[in-house]
Order: C-alpha cells, then sequence, then structure tokens
C-alpha cells in the first residue's frame, strides 16, 4: 500500500469519529426559572426522565425518598397560624381535618390523628412544602402521622457518575423540609470512544423546594 493510500485510509477512519465527538458536545449549564418553590410539582422542562417530564427519573440510594414524589403536587402549610385552642371535653376532631385522636369519642370518624390540634397534620396528608413545624409529634414534618418523615425528592445529586447518570435528577446538598435550593437534572455523554470516556454533568438547574410527608 503506497503512502496516498495509507493518508486516504486514516483519513476514512478519523473523519467519523470527529463527527461523533462533535454529536456528543452538551450546552453548558443553564439556570431555568424557578419551579416548585410554591407547593407543587417541580415546573417546566428540567431534563430527561425529571420531574416536569411526568417521569420520575432513576432514584439514588435515598431511603427516605418517595420514589414516586416527583410525579406529585405538594400543598404549602402556613409559617404562623397552625395550632388551634383545646376543644371541649377533650375534643372529638378539635382540628375539623375529619380525623380524630384515639382517645376522641366520635365513632363515626376515623382515628388516628396524632395531632387533633394542628389541621395540616393528619394521616392521608400529601406532601407538603411548608418550612414551620409546628406539632408536638415526631418526627418533625411527618404531616400524615406515619410515624416517618418521607422526601418528596432525591437529594445529594452531583452528577458525577457516568455509570449512574442519564435521567438523574435531585438536590445537589440535602435541604431541610421546606427549604429551596438548587434541583439538579444530570446529562450523560458517551463520549467519543464509548463508555471509555463517558462522563456526567449537570445538564439543567433549576430552585425547587423540598416537599416532606
Amino acid at each position: 500500500m503506497n503512502a496516498r493510500r495509507k493518508m486516504l485510509l486514516v483519513a476514512l477512519v478519523v473523519a467519523p469519529l470527529v463527527g461523533i465527538g462533535a454529536a456528543c458536545t452538551f450546552p453548558d449549564v443553564s439556570f431555568a426559572p424557578a419551579g416548585g418553590a410554591e407547593g407543587g410539582k417541580i415546573d417546566g422542562p428540567v431534563g430527561e426522565g425529571g420531574p416536569g417530564t411526568g417521569e420520575t427519573g432513576a432514584v439514588g440510594a435515598n431511603e427516605d425518598v418517595d420514589p414516586t414524589g416527583a410525579m406529585m403536587d405538594a400543598t404549602t402549610a402556613p409559617e404562623t397560624g397552625q395550632r388551634i385552642e383545646a376543644g371541649p371535653d377533650g375534643c372529638c376532631d378539635c382540628d375539623n381535618d375529619g380525623f380524630k385522636p384515639d382517645s376522641g369519642t366520635c365513632a363515626n370518624l376515623p382515628s388516628q390523628d396524632c395531632d387533633d390540634l394542628n389541621p395540616f397534620v393528619f394521616p392521608t396528608h400529601g406532601f407538603d412544602q411548608g418550612k414551620t413545624w409546628d406539632s408536638p409529634h415526631t418526627p418533625d414534618f411527618d404531616w400524615n402521622c406515619d410515624g416517618v418523615r418521607t422526601k418528596q425528592y432525591d437529594y445529594n445529586q452531583k452528577c458525577n457518575d457516568p455509570n449512574n447518570c442519564n435521567g438523574k435528577s435531585g438536590f445537589n446538598d440535602d435541604p431541610n423540609c421546606g427549604e429551596t435550593v438548587v434541583f439538579n437534572t444530570c446529562q450523560y455523554n458517551p463520549g467519543v470512544l464509548g463508555v471509555a470516556l463517558a462522563s456526567c454533568k449537570v445538564g439543567s438547574t433549576v430552585m425547587a423546594t423540598q416537599g416532606c410527608k
């Protein structure tokens, strides 16, 4: 094979790789309009498989996160005025949330209201993005009285693992219930030569609020 043929063969091999490299480049991090900061799902397109797309995306190792939480709406309890005054005779349903405490006397209402003086704390309460907890019940921010604090969105998501990247989304840090911080959606780059040079980075970012129940 003469030198001219060798050069032609190298050009044919290198050209597709350059095209692949160009096709696999991704945009820099962009800050989308804030969403989810006031009750509800995170709004807008925040990346493949993340909140706002109707999918939950891949869920991390955080066991206190509801894997379906990203698809759920959330309410927001007020910062003040949550508690009411005690009613007469120990009350049947003092806070009028439709549930009585175990000691309540109303036979026609379900029991197990863990705080009958706070109408925002009751067994069927979904996610709440309120940041004030005004109840003696523990753990705090257990709005649905099941004895466990469950978080709505994944957290500590740094987008730095190419083997667990595409569709991953979550808060950059671990915010408290009701706290509004940076929420990342990861983006996978397969690299020019495949998995060996694959990488994961933050593809888009919004400000969002952690809900709990």
